[in-house]
């Protein structure tokens, strides 16, 4: 396994949990795991602090120039790749956040109720899940083409 394959795993895995703290802290958990709340926060928060870590102890050792690797073809291709991905779900998902807050604006309006995107901290936290979402796709792909092995 490669180090760029690492830092696509531990990328990965640090923004998972902080996506899995984000949804619990601001949605909660369903009424049957309420329980749980503690002992899944805390699997998220040594997920990220073992992420976090393996990230840094990586970075120590390209800085010292222990076994630094430069970026070749393969790793600029597989990047770009990654950031395409993600980059189309960026627009397509805001695009479509924006056009949802336009409709719901005009339903609100014209049924007088509130509907669920048109109050503004619900938009504030589907931009958040989306931006999140665009950095797990950005890191699964990566691991996707180096697990292919392009």
């Amino acid at each position: 396994m490669s180090r760029k394959e690492i830092y696509a795993w531990c990328s990965l895995g640090i923004t998972l949990s902080i996506l899995g703290y984000y949804t619990i802290t601001v949605f909660g958990l369903p009424v049957g795991i309420e329980a749980y709340e503690e002992q899944i926060t805390g699997i998220l928060w040594k997920v990220l602090a073992f992420a976090f870590l393996i990230e840094l102890g990586l970075d120590l050792l390209n800085s010292t120039l222990l076994g630094g690797v430069a970026k070749d073809e393969r790793d600029m291709l597989i990047e770009s790749k990654a950031f395409r991905n993600a980059y189309y779900f960026l627009i397509v998902a805001i695009i479509s956040v924006v056009m949802n807050v336009f409709i719901s604006d005009f339903l609100s309006t014209a049924s007088g109720e509130s509907v669920l995107l048109s109050m503004p901290f619900m938009t504030l936290h589907v931009l958040v899940i989306v931006l999140f979402t665009a950095i797990l796709i950005k890191a699964a792909t990566q691991i996707f083409y180096y697990q292919r092995g392009v």
